[in-house]
């Protein structure tokens, strides 16, 4: 692809990379105790949140694309812990799309756009009672339920708890 940079996945002894577009390829491949090297542009998949993850096998373990991008192209000077999607499409992992943000900004950024509000008091008690079904229908993931009513995931724990809108049946 045009304009696509690649560099070396921390921590992977070259075994993987990351290029500013969000696409992972593994530059080693490993046959019972023979290495040679062989590129390949690997799969991500959706999380259960919807972001999406992929599973580096040489160092056992799965991360978000969007974690990888930030760690290879965006400074971090003020050692924020989250990744913001901008335009906030969970699956847009281009370098230019993310930023480091606090765990407060990114509620703000969420509520900013429409994604979401933590406030459980815009719910009305027709759409509560729409929660509450879906939640005895066991349906998951819950993520989903807070996405199509734009609350947190917090919000439907809550209520899932008893400890938001009890005494709406």
């Amino acid at each position: 692809m045009e304009n696509e940079i690649w560099k070396e996945i921390e921590g992977t002894n070259g075994f993987y990379e990351i290029s500013n577009l969000g696409r992972v390829k593994s530059t080693i491949f490993r046959n019972g105790k023979v290495e040679y090297r062989r590129e390949r542009i690997m799969a991500s998949s959706p999380g259960r949140d919807g972001y999406l993850i992929i599973t580096l096998s040489t160092i056992r373990k799965t991360t978000g694309v969007a974690r990888l991008v930030a760690k290879a192209f965006i400074p971090n000077p003020e050692n924020k812990f989250s990744v913001n999607h901008k335009n906030a499409i969970k699956t847009d992992n281009r370098a230019e799309n993310l930023e480091w943000a606090t765990t407060r900004e990114q509620h703000a950024h969420a509520k900013n756009m429409g994604l979401t509000t933590w406030n459980a008091s815009v719910l009305s008690e027709e759409q509560i009672r729409e929660i509450k079904r879906r939640i005895s229908a066991d349906e998951r993931p819950r993520y989903r339920i807070a996405d199509d009513f734009k609350v947190s995931s917090t919000v439907i724990y809550k209520i899932e708890q008893g400890k938001l809108h009890k005494d709406i049946h």
